[in-house]
């Protein structure tokens, strides 16, 4: 019988939110870069275990790299040669074969590749021409083969260059019926290999184009997306296991995102809209409040700011909460700085030539308490963070994904204190520890309980 009870209880309120977005990042840490940061790309630049950043300074001729120290705070930027002036896109992948991340950029009608030394020191650039006002490069796998290609869009369309293993490029294959300015690779319609998606600004659709499994794109469907769509992302939102559409719209007085669901095919519903900041620039998705859930991050450019929208796990989305960064945003990216097992912001400003650091506060170590034992998720303030989406959480934990990584604390979810020191998360996460939550929420009531708070 309680057993039933906890299920019926589970069944009728699934999709409540979970966690609230207002004290997921802390305040930003500005480092000074060269003028005019444009875009900023993530990634183990030195090898050393720790994610560091290159950044396209867009009215300059290099490329900028900021090691990080190990913590999230990073070193004075090293600059490299770009081989093109005034970049607007950069793309960060490992398109040698030697495990180093390379760097591209674009400018103009051309591109520029640059090789990584594996020390976060890069070669002179090689550059290949590409077409009128191209806006953003890709590096992603598009054939059979295990190397990186690379795609640019821009007003001319969309250009394929195929690696030949060794960081060399063929000349391009064109495709004129998706003009735009941002794009993304990935397996749309689930055949393994990787679809192209463009962001149409001035077309105000999304463009998708699907692999024929050799890196060649025959059709192009298109899908009305708003104004001015900037920046597209491709994540399963919904947790169908089917990868999903996410895109900024610029609306002139405010900026929205568009949610588009695959059917499953790589055909997309009509959207539903949420509404961010002014003026969005790009948009990227990660577990921010570690629910197991993707969530989304815009950076706007009139509004100074960061909007988070949480999913609330069925691929619908709380209202956007902001955060400041510096002035005139352009790109963000979302990658573990700290090491702590979140995901963090870092975000270019072309305004205030520097780069925000916006640490994630949510807390990772299996042996912590910090509010009150039941909150299993973290996401509360004593006395309210035990809500539903405790529950849920060790629901998927204990009978579901059986991933304790997706519980910030062990000593929290362990509700009723049976697992002892024992860290292994089959001793503290059980039945028992669900059902005294549905009891503390459902039953005897958070007035009659006497569940303890973290000291």
């Amino acid at each position: 019988m309680r057993m039933t009870c906890l299920f019926l209880i589970l069944a009728a309120m699934a999709g409540s939110p979970v966690a609230n977005a207002a004290d997921l990042f802390d305040t930003k840490v500005d480092y000074v870069v060269a003028a005019y940061p444009v875009f900023a790309h993530a990634s183990d630049l030195d090898g050393d275990g720790d994610i560091d950043l290159v950044v396209a300074p867009g009215s300059s001729h290099d490329v900028a790299i900021m090691k990080n120290n190990g913590d999230g705070t990073f070193q004075a930027a090293t600059t490299y040669d770009g081989g093109l002036w005034f970049p607007v896109g950069l793309a960060a992948g490992d398109i040698d074969g030697d495990s180093d991340s390379d760097v591209a950029t674009t400018a103009g009608d051309a591109l520029a590749v640059l090789k990584n030394n594996g020390d976060a020191s890069f070669q002179s650039p090689v550059t290949y021409e590409a077409g009128l006002w191209t806006r953003f490069v890709l590096f992603s796998k598009l054939d059979s083969d295990a190397d990186n290609d690379l795609i640019v869009c821009g007003d001319f369309g969309l250009k394929v260059y195929m690696n030949n293993g060794t960081g060399v490029f063929s000349a391009p294959t064109e495709y004129t019926a998706a003009t735009g300015d941002w794009l993304t690779a990935a397996d749309l319609d689930g055949d393994l290999d990787n679809d192209l998606v463009v962001a149409g600004t001035l077309s105000s659709t999304i463009h998708v184009l699907r692999n024929s499994g050799n890196g060649t794109f025959p059709t192009a469907d298109e899908y009305t997306a708003g104004d001015f769509p900037v920046s597209v992302v491709a994540v399963d939102l919904d947790n169908d296991d089917d990868l999903d559409l996410a895109a900024a719209v610029d609306m002139i007085t405010t900026g929205n995102v568009l949610t588009f669901m695959n059917n499953g095919d790589g055909t997309f519903q009509s959207p539903v809209q949420y509404v961010s900041g002014v003026y969005p620039m790009s948009i990227v998705s990660g577990d921010f409040d570690m629910d197991g859930d993707p969530d989304l991050a815009v950076s706007n450019k009139d509004s100074h700011d960061v909007s988070v929208l949480l999913n609330v796990g069925n691929g619908t989305f709380q209202a956007a909460v902001s955060y400041g960064s510096g002035t005139g945003p352009g790109t963000v990216s979302a990658s573990d700085l700290d090491g702590d097992g979140d995901i963090d912001l870092a975000v270019t400003n072309g305004e205030s030539n520097t780069v925000s650091i916006l640490l994630n506060l949510t807390i990772h170590d299996p042996g912590c308490c910090v509010g009150r034992v039941g909150d299993a998720n973290g996401d509360g303030t004593y006395p309210d963070e035990i809500t539903l989406g405790d529950i849920m959480l060790l629901v998927d934990v204990k009978f579901i994904s059986g991933d304790c990584g997706k519980l910030p604390c062990l000593a929290e979810a362990d509700v009723n204190q049976d697992g002892g020191a024992d860290p292994d998360c089959d001793n503290h996460v059980t039945l028992g520890d669900i059902m005294t939550l549905v009891d503390f929420l459902f039953i005897t009531g958070p007035e009659n309980s006497t569940m303890p708070q973290c000291l």
